[in-house]
């Protein structure tokens, strides 16, 4: 049993190893670009090197990307239940059976920001995830843990 648990733990620390290798990433107008030390600017919007030129994009142009591991992707922002016109970039947590769930952090204020949780299939709404639906959703999404 010990030998066991001590395989399933150096699998799981390879598995950080090679998810952390990934490389930094966006996606504007339909293609993707590699980029080395990915940096984001609320002011500036996004800038890296790639083969050693420089790339720049808006922040309005970017449709998703990928920095040290963690992936964000441009989704409609939904308030009440419903899903608006406008669209921000929403940090993805958990993936299974097609359905992402995504943290969205709203700009309400400067200390006062409003974190919100939402899953999506593809870049359609499903629900919102609150208080009463965290266990269920933590079940489904940790795979039964």
């Amino acid at each position: 049993m010990k030998k066991l648990i001590f395989v399933l733990f150096c699998c799981l620390i390879g598995m950080g190893a090679v998810m952390a290798n990934e490389p930094d990433y966006v996606i504007s107008d339909g293609n993707v670009y590699f980029v080395e030390s990915l940096r984001v600017s609320p002011w500036n919007g996004f800038s890296g090197k790639s083969e050693g030129e420089r790339l720049r994009f808006k922040s309005s142009e970017v449709e998703g990307y990928s920095k040290d591991g963690v992936v964000y992707r441009r989704l409609p922002v939904i308030v009440g239940n419903k899903v608006t016109d406008r669209t921000a970039l929403m940090q993805a947590l958990a993936f299974r059976g097609g359905y992402i769930i995504y943290r969205y952090t709203s700009p309400s204020g400067l200390y006062n920001k409003e974190v919100q949780y939402f899953v999506f299939k593809d870049k359609d709404y499903v629900l919102t995830v609150d208080y009463s639906l965290s266990k269920q959703m933590a079940m489904y999404f940790s795979y039964g843990k």
